[in-house]
């Protein structure tokens, strides 16, 4: 037999540096009874904020508008296109409305996946302890305060561009013409290939419509 041909097109992706830092001034820490889990718990806030630009950039991220990210899916999903490869379809809203989109992503190594720079020792959000530091408080002042740095460098890298499917222009009002249809969601959902789960991302208002639309079949 001979040997069969794979066509493949080079790409070069870019990464995200995602930076944040949580400082308490000394005045407020000494007033904790458990200075280290108060610190634990406010630092939370940061990796929730880190969290959502991932997610944000995730979807609609844009190296033309911030270079330090990296391109999300809108950008690289923007257009209808019914072929196998590119397969974004409406769900039928016009312009004038407000609409919004469901992404179905098919996660593996060999189609999408999540990246991280070469070399690197350590992988996800990284965090390091500055200790106390004399740092510009809020109101412009210098202060003593305890510093803690947070570090996230990733990216998202798309090998093979029929493992990701939008459902476009659905209307977020339930109950409208263009409000989502299931339909379309099953013809999404058989055109992928392969056996790897297919993950359906939406926000709040599209997934109550579903689980209404789930609880009122008979």
């Amino acid at each position: 037999w001979d040997a069969g041909l794979g066509t493949y097109s080079q790409s070069r992706e870019s990464m995200a540096m995602i930076r944040a830092r949580y400082q308490c001034p000394e005045e407020v820490m000494n007033l904790q009874p458990s200075a280290g889990a108060y610190r634990s718990q406010r630092e939370r806030d940061q990796i929730e904020g880190m969290s959502q630009v991932f997610a944000n950039q995730m979807i609609s991220g844009s190296t033309i508008t911030t270079p330090e990210r990296f391109n999300g899916l809108e950008l690289r999903y923007g257009a209808l296109a019914n072929d196998r490869t590119n397969y974004v379809i409406s769900n039928g809203g016009s312009a004038s409305g407000s609409h919004t989109s469901i992404w179905f992503v098919q996660w593996s190594p060999s189609k999408c996946y999540m990246i991280y720079p070469r070399g690197s020792k350590n992988v996800g959000i990284q965090k390091r302890d500055e200790g106390r530091v004399y740092v510009a408080g809020d109101d412009g002042k210098n202060m003593w305060a305890y510093v803690t740095e947070f570090a996230w460098d990733t990216g998202l890298c798309v090998e093979d561009t029929r493992s990701i499917k939008r459902l476009a222009n659905i209307d977020t009002t339930a109950g409208s013409s263009a409000s989502i249809d299931e339909d379309k969601v099953i013809q999404i959902l058989n055109n992928f290939r392969g056996n790897e789960q297919i993950i359906m991302y939406c926000n709040e208002t599209l997934k109550t419509q579903l689980d209404i639309l789930a609880k009122d079949k008979g």
